[in-house]
């Protein structure tokens, strides 16, 4: 990929560069659609790589006082949600939804940004 339009993309927050193929020359962008969190519901949400690492948060705020989620999946529930933020408490799972029991329950806010829902759990 040409330095130049590599550079762009990092400027863009809707882009996820890890689909990239240099073999390839293939690029996927995929359609942003923004997360709808609601409060009291439950749901296996997918965390990008920025949340995971503690960058995804807005104006490099720290929300959670140090704490980063330990998953990328979580099995969770919203407690509330402050503008575009969440605040959940849940614990880690695969994409199935299947349990991790050697991981402990998380819980912290996180950017709706940041957040894939999988699916919502009844």
């Amino acid at each position: 990929m040409h330095r130049l339009v590599k550079e762009q993309l990092r400027n863009v927050k809707i882009a996820d560069l890890g689909e990239w193929d240099d073999n390839t020359s293939h690029f996927l962008i995929r359609k942003y659609v923004p997360a709808a969190l609601t409060i009291g519901h439950r749901y296996i949400i997918r965390l990008t790589d920025s949340v995971l690492s503690g960058k995804g948060m807005p104006d490099g705020s720290d929300w959670n006082g140090g704490s980063i989620p330990n998953s990328r999946f979580y099995s969770c529930t919203v407690v509330r949600t402050v503008g575009r933020m969440a605040d959940i408490i849940g614990c880690p799972c695969r994409a199935d939804g299947a349990a991790c029991p050697s991981l402990p329950e998380w819980s912290g806010w996180i950017p709706e940004d940041g957040t894939d829902i999988i699916r919502e759990l009844q």
